[in-house]
This record gives structure tokens, sequence and C-alpha cells, in this order.
């Protein structure tokens, strides 16, 4: 009986503090975009990020793309208790540039807005837009005409401390102003090439 007892907390307590280290890590001060990083952002605490028009690493239909509509896809996320405020950041992973290519920045969104409508970038709301990669304001859609299929990371953070920043930021400027302010960030991923047209 003993021997079994034994043999049960050689298991159990490995998996209990491999939980706690799950916990522990699933919500932490996160200061690197997810498409730098290469990674699924995951964990109990973490924000999870979904959309009505595509499924996470399924094709971005080509309503949302530069070639349609170039219309901003609707996105939804769960909060956070403790957020001043929520930044969405969406990137191209795979851009042909020195780094991924930034599509869209929202940020200003209030704690209690957990969602943006479809064609929210023109429609506008109770948020701030910033530059993309062609230096204009607002959403700029998948635009990859040959080679393969691209990564579009929609990355949502919530902050613990309101930006003092005005509209038409870029993202070197947006990072500096929440460095150190990250309680929780998730993304969705979604894909798009000239096949998938």
């Amino acid at each position: 009986m003993a021997v079994r007892i034994k043999e049960q907390w050689r298991f159990w307590i490995p998996t209990f503090l491999a939980m706690i280290a799950f916990f522990l890590t699933g919500c932490s001060q996160e200061r690197k975009l997810a498409s730098a990083r290469g990674e699924l952002t995951s964990g109990l605490f973490s924000v999870l990020v979904t959309s009505d028009a595509f499924r996470n690493a399924q094709p971005i239909p080509a309503k949302y793309t530069a070639t349609g509509g170039n219309v901003s896809p609707q996105l939804s996320w769960s909060g956070h208790s403790q957020a001043a405020e929520y930044i969405l950041v969406v990137e191209d992973a795979d851009s042909s540039g020195s780094g991924p290519a930034v599509q869209w920045l929202v940020y200003h969104i209030p704690r209690n807005v957990t969602s943006l409508p479809a064609n929210a970038s023109a429609t506008g709301g109770p948020f701030a837009q910033g530059k993309n990669y062609k230096g204009q304001i607002g959403y700029a859609g998948p635009d990859v005409s040959s080679g393969k299929p691209h990564r579009f990371f929609f990355q949502v953070f919530a902050i613990d401390t309101a930006l003092k920043l005005d509209a038409g930021a870029d993202l070197a400027t947006l990072k500096q102003s929440f460095d150190g302010t990250v309680l929780c960030t998730g993304q969705l991923i979604g894909t798009s090439g000239p096949q998938q047209k």
C-alpha cells in the first residue's frame, strides 16, 4: 500500500507543478509582438480572439483583402477584468520586407468593448487608428499577388494603463507607449495568397 501511495505521489507532484507553471505563464508581461515570436499565445488567462469571417489558420475571404473589398473583418475577444483598454495589431508575418508588415493598428479600445464589427476601419468607432505599412491610417487588407500564402496575425493586447497617444501613430511609437503594460495577449491567424482568391 505504501509503495502504491509513493508511486502516486511521484506522478501527481510533477503534474501539479506543471499546472502551476502553466497558470503563471498564461498571462505574463509580454513585450514582443506575437508574429515576431512565431508562436501562438495560449493559456487559461490568455485573450481568446475569434472572427465571424474566418477560423484560426484558415483563409481570409477575398472581401477582406486589398483586391477584394478591403473591408476590415469582424473580430471578438475575451475581456480582462483589469484591462484599462485594448490594442489590436494586425501584421503580415511573411512580408518580403525586413520584418512583419503592419496591416492595421487600433488602440484606445475601451475596456468594456470586446469586439469590432466588420468594416470598423471605415465606419470608425470608440477607438483610434494608426498607420499601416503604406503610411496610411486605417486597415490595409492582405495583398499577396504571388508565391505561397502569407500568415496574417490579428493580435489583441489587454493593457493595464490607458495610453496617452494621438491617432495616427506608427507601430514603433505604439509599442513604446504600451511597453510594460501588457496584462494578457491573444491572436487569431488568417492566411491569404494568390491561389486563395
